[in-house]
């Protein structure tokens, strides 16, 4: 029977456990890098291009002109840059999601003509986009903030037909009135009593008075349609206008110096 020293047993027994503890150390290590891989390939960003394309990436930044990324297969490459009008939208690994809109685009959005309807019956006029879409007051202000002039024109023709209501609303109250002491004191001469001659001539006076101030009504309602009509025509002379532009050159002719102006 062979007899082993006490620090030859120790010293044994301290390397099969640093062998045993390292291949469970690197069994963890092989399986959390597996999980970190797996992670990694699902944690992408996705860029949509306009013309279809699609970029699987990181997202770095997203600026005003440019979007920074690096691509998916290569994270420790190179950072590349897209401009933002060339991108329809940024899909991020959370779900989230960025739609681009370019300052052109919202520009030319707000600039699409627009077409007006006029109910004639309600004497109302309503504002339609270039899909036939009834805007609300606050889209319209928002597309003529665009140009101080048509929005100050429509505002002035809104006001003029809501006081051409408020007017024409009140002298109709005071032709009914009218009418409604008119009415009475013939029902009275009818029962057998005696008319009062100032009533009769009180009541014309109501009516006329109510008949001037509904057609003063009605000249204000017209009025205020027609600036917004008016409002909404400029708009769109301003959606429809090109940009004019010219190039000034200078050259030598057989008579001299010739300056030439090219629009």
């Amino acid at each position: 029977m062979r007899v082993v020293p006490l620090h030859t047993f120790a010293d044994e027994f301290n390397t099969c456990f640093t062998i045993q503890m390292m291949y469970i150390v690197n069994k963890y290590l092989c399986v959390l890098c597996f999980l970190a891989c797996g992670f990694i390939a699902r944690a992408q960003d996705t860029i949509v291009t306009k013309s279809g394309g699609v970029i699987p990436s990181l997202v770095l930044e997203v600026g005003l002109d440019n979007v920074l990324y690096k691509k998916h297969d290569n994270i420790n490459g190179p950072i590349y840059t897209l401009p933002v009008n060339r991108i329809a939208v940024i899909k991020y690994e959370n779900g989230t999601e960025d739609v681009m809109e370019t300052c052109e685009d919202a520009t030319a959005g707000k600039l699409s003509p627009l077409t007006t309807k006029y109910n004639a019956f309600w004497g109302t006029l309503s504002v339609l986009d270039s899909d036939g879409r009834v805007l609300s007051g606050g889209e319209v202000r928002d597309r003529f903030s665009l140009h101080p002039d048509v929005l100050s024109k429509f505002r002035q023709g809104k006001r003029m037909s809501v006081w051409g209501n408020v007017v024409g609303g009140i002298s109709a109250g005071v032709l009914g009135f009218g009418i409604g002491t008119l009415i009475g004191d013939s029902i009275l001469e009818d029962e057998g009593y005696e008319s009062d001659p100032g009533t009769k001539a009180s009541a014309y006076i109501t009516m006329g008075t109510g008949l001037v101030g509904i057609l003063v009504g009605s000249i204000l309602g017209h009025r205020g349609v027609q600036n917004r009509i008016r409002a909404v025509e400029l708009y769109n002379n301003y959606s429809t206008a090109k940009e004019t532009s010219y190039h000034l050159s200078f050259g030598l002719t057989s008579s001299g110096v010739g300056v030439t102006l090219r629009f």
